[in-house]
């Protein structure tokens, strides 16, 4: 039967169509489009699943048609399902296909057209079919295509194609024109937010795509780890203050939050400047801020506000006993002086912590100074015994000048250079003037009477005291 041209023209319309996008397969009655069956793993079961990749992301994916989208609420029933259409009814579809075109046949002027018109039909763009029960990547050229791998959008829902093959047992990180997504079961789900390992960098996902614009502390595996524009930043040691939670900081060490350390953290800013500050639980809170002295890992330090106050060298009190605390922490080898606040009275430090018990003499500043009880006594002038030897103190500290008598307990004493010289033998006065006195052995003899030389001359001496001289 010969044809007119408009049939010519309706099948170059009918080979027109078959070279279609994807996109017009929409038309397709819907008995030709298995249902989709497949169904979505959970956060955590996704989690669980993350695989590495040896590609780099660089953006979050945007919609597109060669990009991925979020199409999670379209509804298409053209969806692969890992259970299709059974081989048999493609079979009597082919059947009846045979038929109809035994029922009409081109004339032979046609048949010398159509090898175009053919050729032209046979095109087709790239596309999922299910052959046996499997889903299978068709290149253009009509054949199976086992060197692709990627993700594949059929009917509006991006698909996982390894080898050629949908693949629905997998589940992580895929590559696609530049950008990373998340596969749950064989396809983009849209709705997996997390970390995944793409070959060595760590990504924050938020709806199965990188999201660079995230920056913030997330969970993976039971720890959390710091991300910065979407990816976690192994550098960083820092205290990241929490959006969620104002005035709570996280310690973070080299990208991950120490959540179960306790103790003291060093910091540096600007390379040159180093600190070290109390660390609870991984976190420092504004409101609960220690001051004072603290014991961290068997020390003593000095806390203000959280930081060891390494400029703090002065007396500290806990728990009614003084310390002394240098550079920051409780000094147990100090003996010094030291005062509160850095005035007022000076106190005997010895061990670390104020002796109340201690009196004698100690040497500060290059002075030797007088202690009574722990405290310095500026204002004492008298004889001391330190160490076996007695010396005359004058305003608090020992006056090495000093050569006179010097009374204590009703004794009165010879002071020589700032001590007793107990093997002197001389005439001496009380402050330099009044009564001469005669010493023997260091002190007033007051049961002499006799005769005493002095600077060449003999003088007359009774009961102790000189009654003038001799010839």
């Amino acid at each position: 039967m010969k044809k007119s041209a408009k049939w010519y023209a309706l099948l170059l319309s009918a080979a027109m169509a078959a070279a279609m996008p994807a996109a017009a397969y929409a038309q397709e009655p819907e008995e030709t489009r298995p249902a989709q069956t497949q169904e979505s793993a959970s956060p955590a079961a996704e989690a669980a699943a993350a695989a590495d990749s040896s590609q780099v992301p660089e953006s979050t994916a945007e919609t597109s048609e060669t990009e991925p989208a979020d199409q999670t609420d379209k509804k298409d029933d053209a969806e692969p399902a890992q259970s299709q259409t059974d081989p048999a009814d493609e079979t009597a579809a082919d059947e009846t296909a045979a038929a109809e075109t035994e029922t009409e046949q081109p004339s032979s002027a046609e048949l010398t057209m159509t090898p175009v018109l053919r050729r032209a039909a046979a095109a087709q763009s790239p596309a999922l079919k299910n052959i046996d029960g499997q889903w299978y990547y068709v290149n253009s050229s009509g054949q199976v295509d086992t060197g692709f791998t990627d993700v594949f959008q059929h009917n509006g829902t991006w698909y996982y194609i390894e080898k050629g093959k949908l693949n629905w047992d997998y589940s992580g990180p895929v590559l696609h024109n530049g950008k990373w997504y998340y596969v749950t079961k064989g396809k983009i789900s849209w709705n997996y937010t997390g970390l995944v390992r793409c070959g060595s960098v760590w990504y924050y996902m938020e709806n199965s795509q990188v999201n660079t614009d995230f920056t913030g502390i997330a969970p993976h595996g039971g720890k959390w780890y710091y991300v910065k524009n979407g990816i976690i930043s192994w550098t960083t040691t820092d205290l990241i203050e929490l959006t969620t939670e104002p005035g709570t900081y996280c310690y973070i060490k080299n990208g991950v939050w120490m959540s179960d350390f306790t103790g003291l953290a060093d910091f540096s800013l600007s390379g040159d400047f180093t600190f070290q500050i109390f660390v609870e639980k991984g976190q420092v809170i504004e409101s609960e801020m220690k001051n004072g002295l603290m014991l961290i890992g068997g020390t003593w330090y000095y806390l203000n506000h959280s930081i060891v106050d390494a400029d703090y060298s002065n007396l500290v009190q806990r728990n009614g006993v003084w310390y002394y605390v240098k550079e920051g922490k409780i000094d147990w080898s100090c003996n010094t002086l030291a005062q509160v606040n850095g005035h007022g009275t000076w106190y005997y430090v010895k061990g670390g912590k104020i002796d109340w018990s201690y009196t004698g003499l100690y040497k500060f500043q290059n002075s030797w100074v007088y202690i009574e009880k722990g405290r310095r006594i500026e204002d004492y002038s008298g004889l001391v015994l330190y160490n076996g030897s007695w010396f005359y103190v004058k305003n608090g500290s020992i006056d090495w000048s000093y050569c006179n008598l010097v009374k204590r307990n009703g004794v009165w004493y010879y002071v020589k250079n700032g001590r007793i010289d107990w093997s002197c033998n001389t005439l001496a006065q009380v402050n330099g003037h009044g009564t001469w006195y005669y010493v023997k052995g260091g002190k007033i003899d007051w049961s002499y009477t006799g005769t005493a030389s002095y600077n060449g001359r003999k003088y007359k001496v009774v009961k102790g005291v000189v009654q003038g001289s001799v010839g």
